[in-house]
């Protein structure tokens, strides 16, 4: 199966940026209903992916008794506690599958180490799935 089948471009993913704050990245994610996100640099590079456990997990080590508290702190102080690597569109079905075993989405890069989107577990059971019910 080519990852391209099941690959959803950076344009339809929602993103978060490094350079935002710990309330930006908290508000972001309230408002898209995602526990996950992937983060970017300024230059388009996969950072790493934030969860909300993350954010959680932050705010409660720092005894954080206010949103106002999260405006002066940067996601890039927040430690990710998931770290997914990208896989490049020439990435095998079956390191495909071992990498969405462990998360719910994969960035995926280009040759620069771009990031270009993602492939979601749920859209590559349904590619397998179907692709087994047709016979291909």
């Amino acid at each position: 199966m080519n990852l391209m089948n099941v690959f959803t471009p950076k344009s339809e993913v929602v993103c978060l940026s490094d350079g935002w704050s710990l309330r930006q990245i908290m508000e972001k994610m309230e408002q898209q209903r995602y526990t996950g996100l992937p983060m970017l640099d300024d230059a388009g590079h996969y950072v790493g992916t934030v969860t909300e456990g993350d954010l959680l997990w932050y705010c409660k080590a720092n005894g954080f008794s206010s949103l106002r508290d999260a405006e002066r702190v940067s996601i890039r102080e927040v430690p990710l506690h998931i770290r997914t690597e990208p896989v490049s569109v020439g990435t095998p079905t079956d390191a495909l599958i071992d990498a969405l075993l462990h998360a719910n989405f994969v960035p995926v890069v280009d040759d620069r180490g771009c990031f270009i989107g993602i492939v979601t577990r749920k859209k590559l059971i349904r590619a397998v799935l179907d692709q087994n019910v047709s016979g291909k």
